[in-house]
């Protein structure tokens, strides 16, 4: 359906394709699909970090032009760029533009980058006689070719220089399983219905004011396309179920169980779901387990059947199915959690809500408390997370719990005072708002070592390099202590976030690129409590 919509408005419109960017994968995807579909192929703008030899000259003549990733104040380079661009738009060529610029190492999508967007939009509205138009496009993996590389910068690991010689080490990755790729177009956005949302006339673009809040406008609302059209794939699913998981070990049965429940959320949801995993709402229990053997074959999970011997087990090691207990190995959560993530935004307001529920005392709360409770979750995770656009925390919080009433994990009564309901689909309430709770606490489980880790800064300021790679020591030996469970928690980027959010909160500042504690926190009792504050949302209230 999307492609046949670009077919229909690339006659009288140029067409700026804005995909997500999860894997180097992602330009070749959208040029085979657009040659498979005798579409025009796209123009890519992409980093000069790719235009090495042999790389370089293939990708050029695949469409590629390539740019710096910072201009650096120079005038004339960006000059050039943007004539460039212009001349592009204005003969009509389809452009490709990945609006989040670097590759994303979580698998979340991050916050769009105006920059070379700017230029385009500014080319759009130079371009008098034709409609540009911005398609929004999440291209969804299993599984990420870089997956094992970007569990290594995670947790601390410097990038990897693109080079030939990387790429010959790279050769390797073709022997290895990585599910299915699964493309979604998102609504087409225009100038003119952008100025129609801001309830601005296009003249007023000419205003630097007005064109950056089209700008800014048009960047968010891209980003928030991808996630609403990103599909969930078996491997997603299954990576989700595993790494939410409390105990040791899950067995075929649960996974499956599980699986199948989180998919009707998902499908009430409104989410797009792969058609290998479901058809009518119906979960394909074959799909979980080929995930399952995905993940078995990249070593990102471990099965065990009870009961066999050393040797048989070790023979039955590639055999998921009835009667498996699967396991995921401590170290390998970091590479699986890039898969988690990709549909970890289709839960993130439930579980935040969850727990707000949930903390103690618990449920049988006032309305107003929980709904408090849930806007100071919401700001201090709004860099981390992607909520409902155009509604403000209270109104999200109405909404969520409009939905959690009804489906059967809240009651609301007429004193204005929220509990837990009655269950669905074979799990009580708490079952459910703790599933969702648990979704997500290793974003919690960051934020509390990024907190721990603001300790380094009481002897002083530090450059962020500095503060993260302490910050991440610290979070090891908070995991080894068993402070902490989840070890995917200790991550490059969570902490960087934690940063950002502790900045907002007023705990620190940032002065001539070096980290300080504010004067109102800068003192050995003060850092503690701001640790405290977030491990409360740990602590759920018992059954």
């Amino acid at each position: 359906e999307g492609i046949e919509v670009i077919r229909e408005r690339s006659k009288e419109s140029t067409i700026v394709l804005l995909p997500s960017h999860k894997s180097h994968v992602d330009y070749l995807v959208l040029s085979y699909v657009f040659n498979y579909e005798n579409l025009s192929l796209p123009l890519i703008a992409a980093g000069d970090n790719l235009s090495f030899f042999p790389l370089g000259p293939f990708l050029r003549r695949m469409g590629a032009f390539f740019i710096r990733r910072q201009f650096g104040g120079d005038r004339l380079y960006g000059a050039t760029v943007e004539a460039y661009v212009r001349r592009l738009i204005r003969d009509g060529h389809t452009l490709e533009v990945f609006i989040e610029g670097g590759r994303s190492r979580t698998g979340k999508a991050l916050r769009p980058q105006l920059g070379l967007l700017g230029m385009v939009l500014d080319a759009a509205l130079a371009v008098q006689n034709r409609e540009v138009l911005f398609v929004p496009i999440s291209i969804g993996y299993e599984r990420i070719v870089e997956s094992g590389a970007y569990g290594r910068e995670l947790i601390g690991g410097e990038k990897e220089k693109e080079d030939a010689a990387g790429l010959m080490r790279s050769a390797n990755v073709l022997r290895n399983r990585y599910g299915r790729i699964n493309m979604q177009f998102g609504k087409p956005l225009s100038v003119d219905d952008l100025c129609a949302e801001l309830s601005l006339p296009r003249s007023a673009l000419t205003l630097p004011a007005k064109r950056r809040a089209v700008l800014t406008r048009l960047g968010n609302r891209a980003i928030d396309e991808v996630n609403r059209v990103t599909a969930v794939t078996p491997g997603a699913l299954v990576a989700l179920v595993l790494l939410s998981d409390e105990r040791r070990t899950i067995s075929h049965e649960e996974l499956v169980f599980r699986c199948q429940r989180l998919l009707r959320v998902l499908t009430s949801a409104q989410a797009r779901i792969a058609p290998q995993i479901a058809q009518d709402g119906v979960l394909n229990e074959a799909a979980v387990t080929q995930a399952a053997q995905m993940f078995m074959d990249a070593e990102l999970l471990e099965t065990h059947h009870p009961g066999d011997f050393p040797s048989d087990q070790d023979r039955r090691l590639s055999r998921p199915g009835i009667g498996a207990m699967y396991r995921v190995p401590e170290r390998k959560r970091i590479e699986l959690d890039v898969s988690k993530n990709l549909i970890v935004h289709f839960f993130a307001e439930r579980a935040l809500a969850s727990i707000a529920l949930l903390m103690p005392p618990g449920p049988d709360l006032p309305i107003a408390v929980a709904r408090d409770r849930f806007c100071k979750l919401a700001e201090l995770f709004k860099h981390e997370f992607r909520y409902t656009p155009d509604k403000d925390y209270a109104e999200l919080f109405n909404d969520l719990l409009t939905t959690l009433t009804r489906d059967g994990d809240a009651e609301v009564s007429p004193g204005g005072r929220v509990d837990v309901g009655g269950g669905h689909d074979g799990y009580s309430a708490s079952v459910w708002l703790r599933t969702y709770a648990a979704i997500v606490r290793n974003f919690i489980e960051g934020y509390r070592i990024a907190a721990r880790g603001l300790t380094a800064l009481l002897r002083g300021p530090l450059s962020e390099k500095d503060l993260l790679k302490r910050t991440l020591t610290i979070g090891h030996r908070m995991y080894l202590a068993g402070e902490i469970q989840r070890h995917e928690a200790i991550s490059k980027p969570i902490l960087h976030n934690a940063l950002l959010a502790f900045k907002d909160e007023g705990y620190v500042q940032q002065r001539e690129g070096k980290y300080q504690l504010t004067a109102s926190f800068d003192s050995a009792d003060a850092v503690p409590a701001i640790e405290a504050r977030i491990a409360g949302y740990l602590e759920l209230a018992p059954e």
